[in-house]
């Protein structure tokens, strides 16, 4: 059934690429496994999954992955900092300045994507797209930052996803980043014709965690 799952995302994720005319091998394929236990994980890295994402340090320990890239996706504690940098090789949700000094007290030049919050909600973490100037502290850390990472809105309307996505991109181009992190299961093919390069794909791939 993953394998199977996995195919289909990546059919998808082809066609969505030659629609708007982009190379496929641009796109990583991070597969969210949150609550999903090892067994499976291991099965879908079997199946070809490179990166594997979390949302939580303490699954990242738990599972104790090997044979795929970690990313840690979810939002970060500044006390399991620590522990963080130890676990995930790249770390997507920086939300704040305060984070990134930490994570720069404890991993100097890890791999990082700073969080924006594009759709403005105010359940969901990450930078105001207009703190230039946190970003900017940010930017000039000893990290190694990738690029800029969001979550799409939570609604049916397609343009304000749509919206929140292009937003991340021209802040992207606008600081000459390499990396855009958005994209899931309900609207990754959207992410990828706004110019996406990781998708965070997890029920598509693992189907539905209830």
């Amino acid at each position: 059934m993953i394998e199977e799952n996995l195919n289909k995302v990546l059919e998808r994720i082809k066609a969505a690429c030659v629609n708007c005319g982009r190379d496929p091998k641009d796109i990583t394929l991070i597969a969210v496994t949150k609550t999903i236990p090892l067994e499976k994980i291991n099965e879908a890295i079997a199946a070809g999954i490179k990166d594997i994402g979390e949302n939580k340090v303490q699954e990242l320990e738990l599972k104790n992955i090997h044979g795929a890239t970690n990313h840690l996706i979810g939002h970060l504690q500044t006390n399991k900092v620590k522990k963080a940098v130890e676990l995930a090789d790249v770390i997507h949700s920086v939300d704040s300045l305060k984070l990134a000094k930490k994570i720069e007290q404890y991993s100097p030049g890890h791999k990082v994507l700073i969080q924006i919050n594009t759709s403005n909600e105010a359940t969901k973490f990450g930078l105001n797209p207009t703190n230039k100037e946190e970003l900017n502290s940010i930017l000039k850390l000893n990290l190694s930052v990738l690029g800029l990472m969001t979550i799409g809105p939570n609604t049916q309307d397609e343009a304000e996803v749509r919206n929140s996505f292009r937003l991340l991109k021209e802040l992207k181009d606008k600081y000459n980043l390499e990396h855009l992190s958005m994209g899931m299961s309900n609207d990754y093919e959207i992410a990828i014709e706004e110019g996406a390069t990781m998708l965070r794909i997890g029920s598509a791939i693992f189907g539905s965690r209830y």
